[in-house]
């Protein structure tokens, strides 16, 4: 799978034997081959994992975001010292956009919308 999403955003489409999976966050986390990879807004590494659920027909998302200190967080979250989000939520494969709720490991889930923005060429 490859896609660029943004979280507000996210969209999964079948080519092949390849689906490839596109979501809007405050950045444009790259969803590649299972892999989640990029930054946001505010300099928040992302690196995580995403996999198709056969039982429930969504994909799980799995990110874990580092932070910069002194930097706004997407979710106005602001630390002095470097700080880990841990974030998962599930999509469905079958929406351009939608509504999320993403479990953390903050204490109070996070309401998030999804959006897909486009494929990732294929490689040359």
């Amino acid at each position: 799978m490859h896609g660029r999403f943004g979280l507000t955003g996210g969209r999964w489409r079948t080519r092949g034997q390849r689906r490839e999976l596109a979501l809007g966050w405050a950045g444009d986390p790259v969803f590649e081959d299972g892999r989640i990879y990029g930054v946001d807004v505010a300099d928040g590494k992302y690196d995580g994992s995403y996999e198709f659920n056969d039982a429930t027909g969504l994909v799980d998302v799995h990110v874990r975001v580092q932070m910069l200190p002194n930097q706004p967080s997407v979710i106005g979250v602001v630390q002095p010292f470097e700080w880990i989000l841990d974030a998962s939520t599930a999509i469905d494969p079958d929406k351009e956009s939608g509504d999320v709720v993403v479990q953390n490991n903050l204490g109070a889930p996070i309401a998030a919308r999804f959006r897909f923005l486009r494929s990732l060429p294929a490689a040359a």
